[in-house]
């Protein structure tokens, strides 16, 4: 979280009063490096909704759009936020019905209704 604006996302994505905790273990560090999930997205055959924010800083928006395109069943969702934007006041409702319109449409979620037993 070394870019402009990154550590404020952060915090703002936190809701007050939250017992969350802002640590990490350092062995995350030996690993994170190497998780590239573009390298795989021609072989992800379920369906994949892909959420970009326009202001991300965190991550390249070439690479957002590139594994949307290159995943076969791939589908970018674009929104005007940063990289934590999705997780301040109500737009996670919408990120969340975003989401579960494109389960929908991929045939995942066949009504928006509890399960029945």
């Amino acid at each position: 979280m070394s870019r402009p604006g990154e550590g404020e996302g952060f915090a703002a994505a936190v809701p007050p009063g939250s017992p969350w905790r802002n640590a990490v273990s350092p062995a995350v560090f030996l690993t994170v490096s190497t998780i590239r999930p573009i390298r795989l997205a021609r072989r992800v055959a379920a369906p994949l909704w892909v959420g970009a924010g326009d202001r991300d800083v965190s991550v390249p928006a070439r690479s957002v759009r590139r594994l949307a395109e290159l995943a076969p069943r791939g589908e970018l969702q674009r929104y005007p936020y940063d990289h934590f934007g999705a997780f301040a006041g109500d737009r996670p409702a919408r990120v969340a019905a975003d989401h579960a319109a494109f389960l929908r449409r991929a045939g995942v979620v066949l009504s928006a209704g509890p399960a029945s037993g």
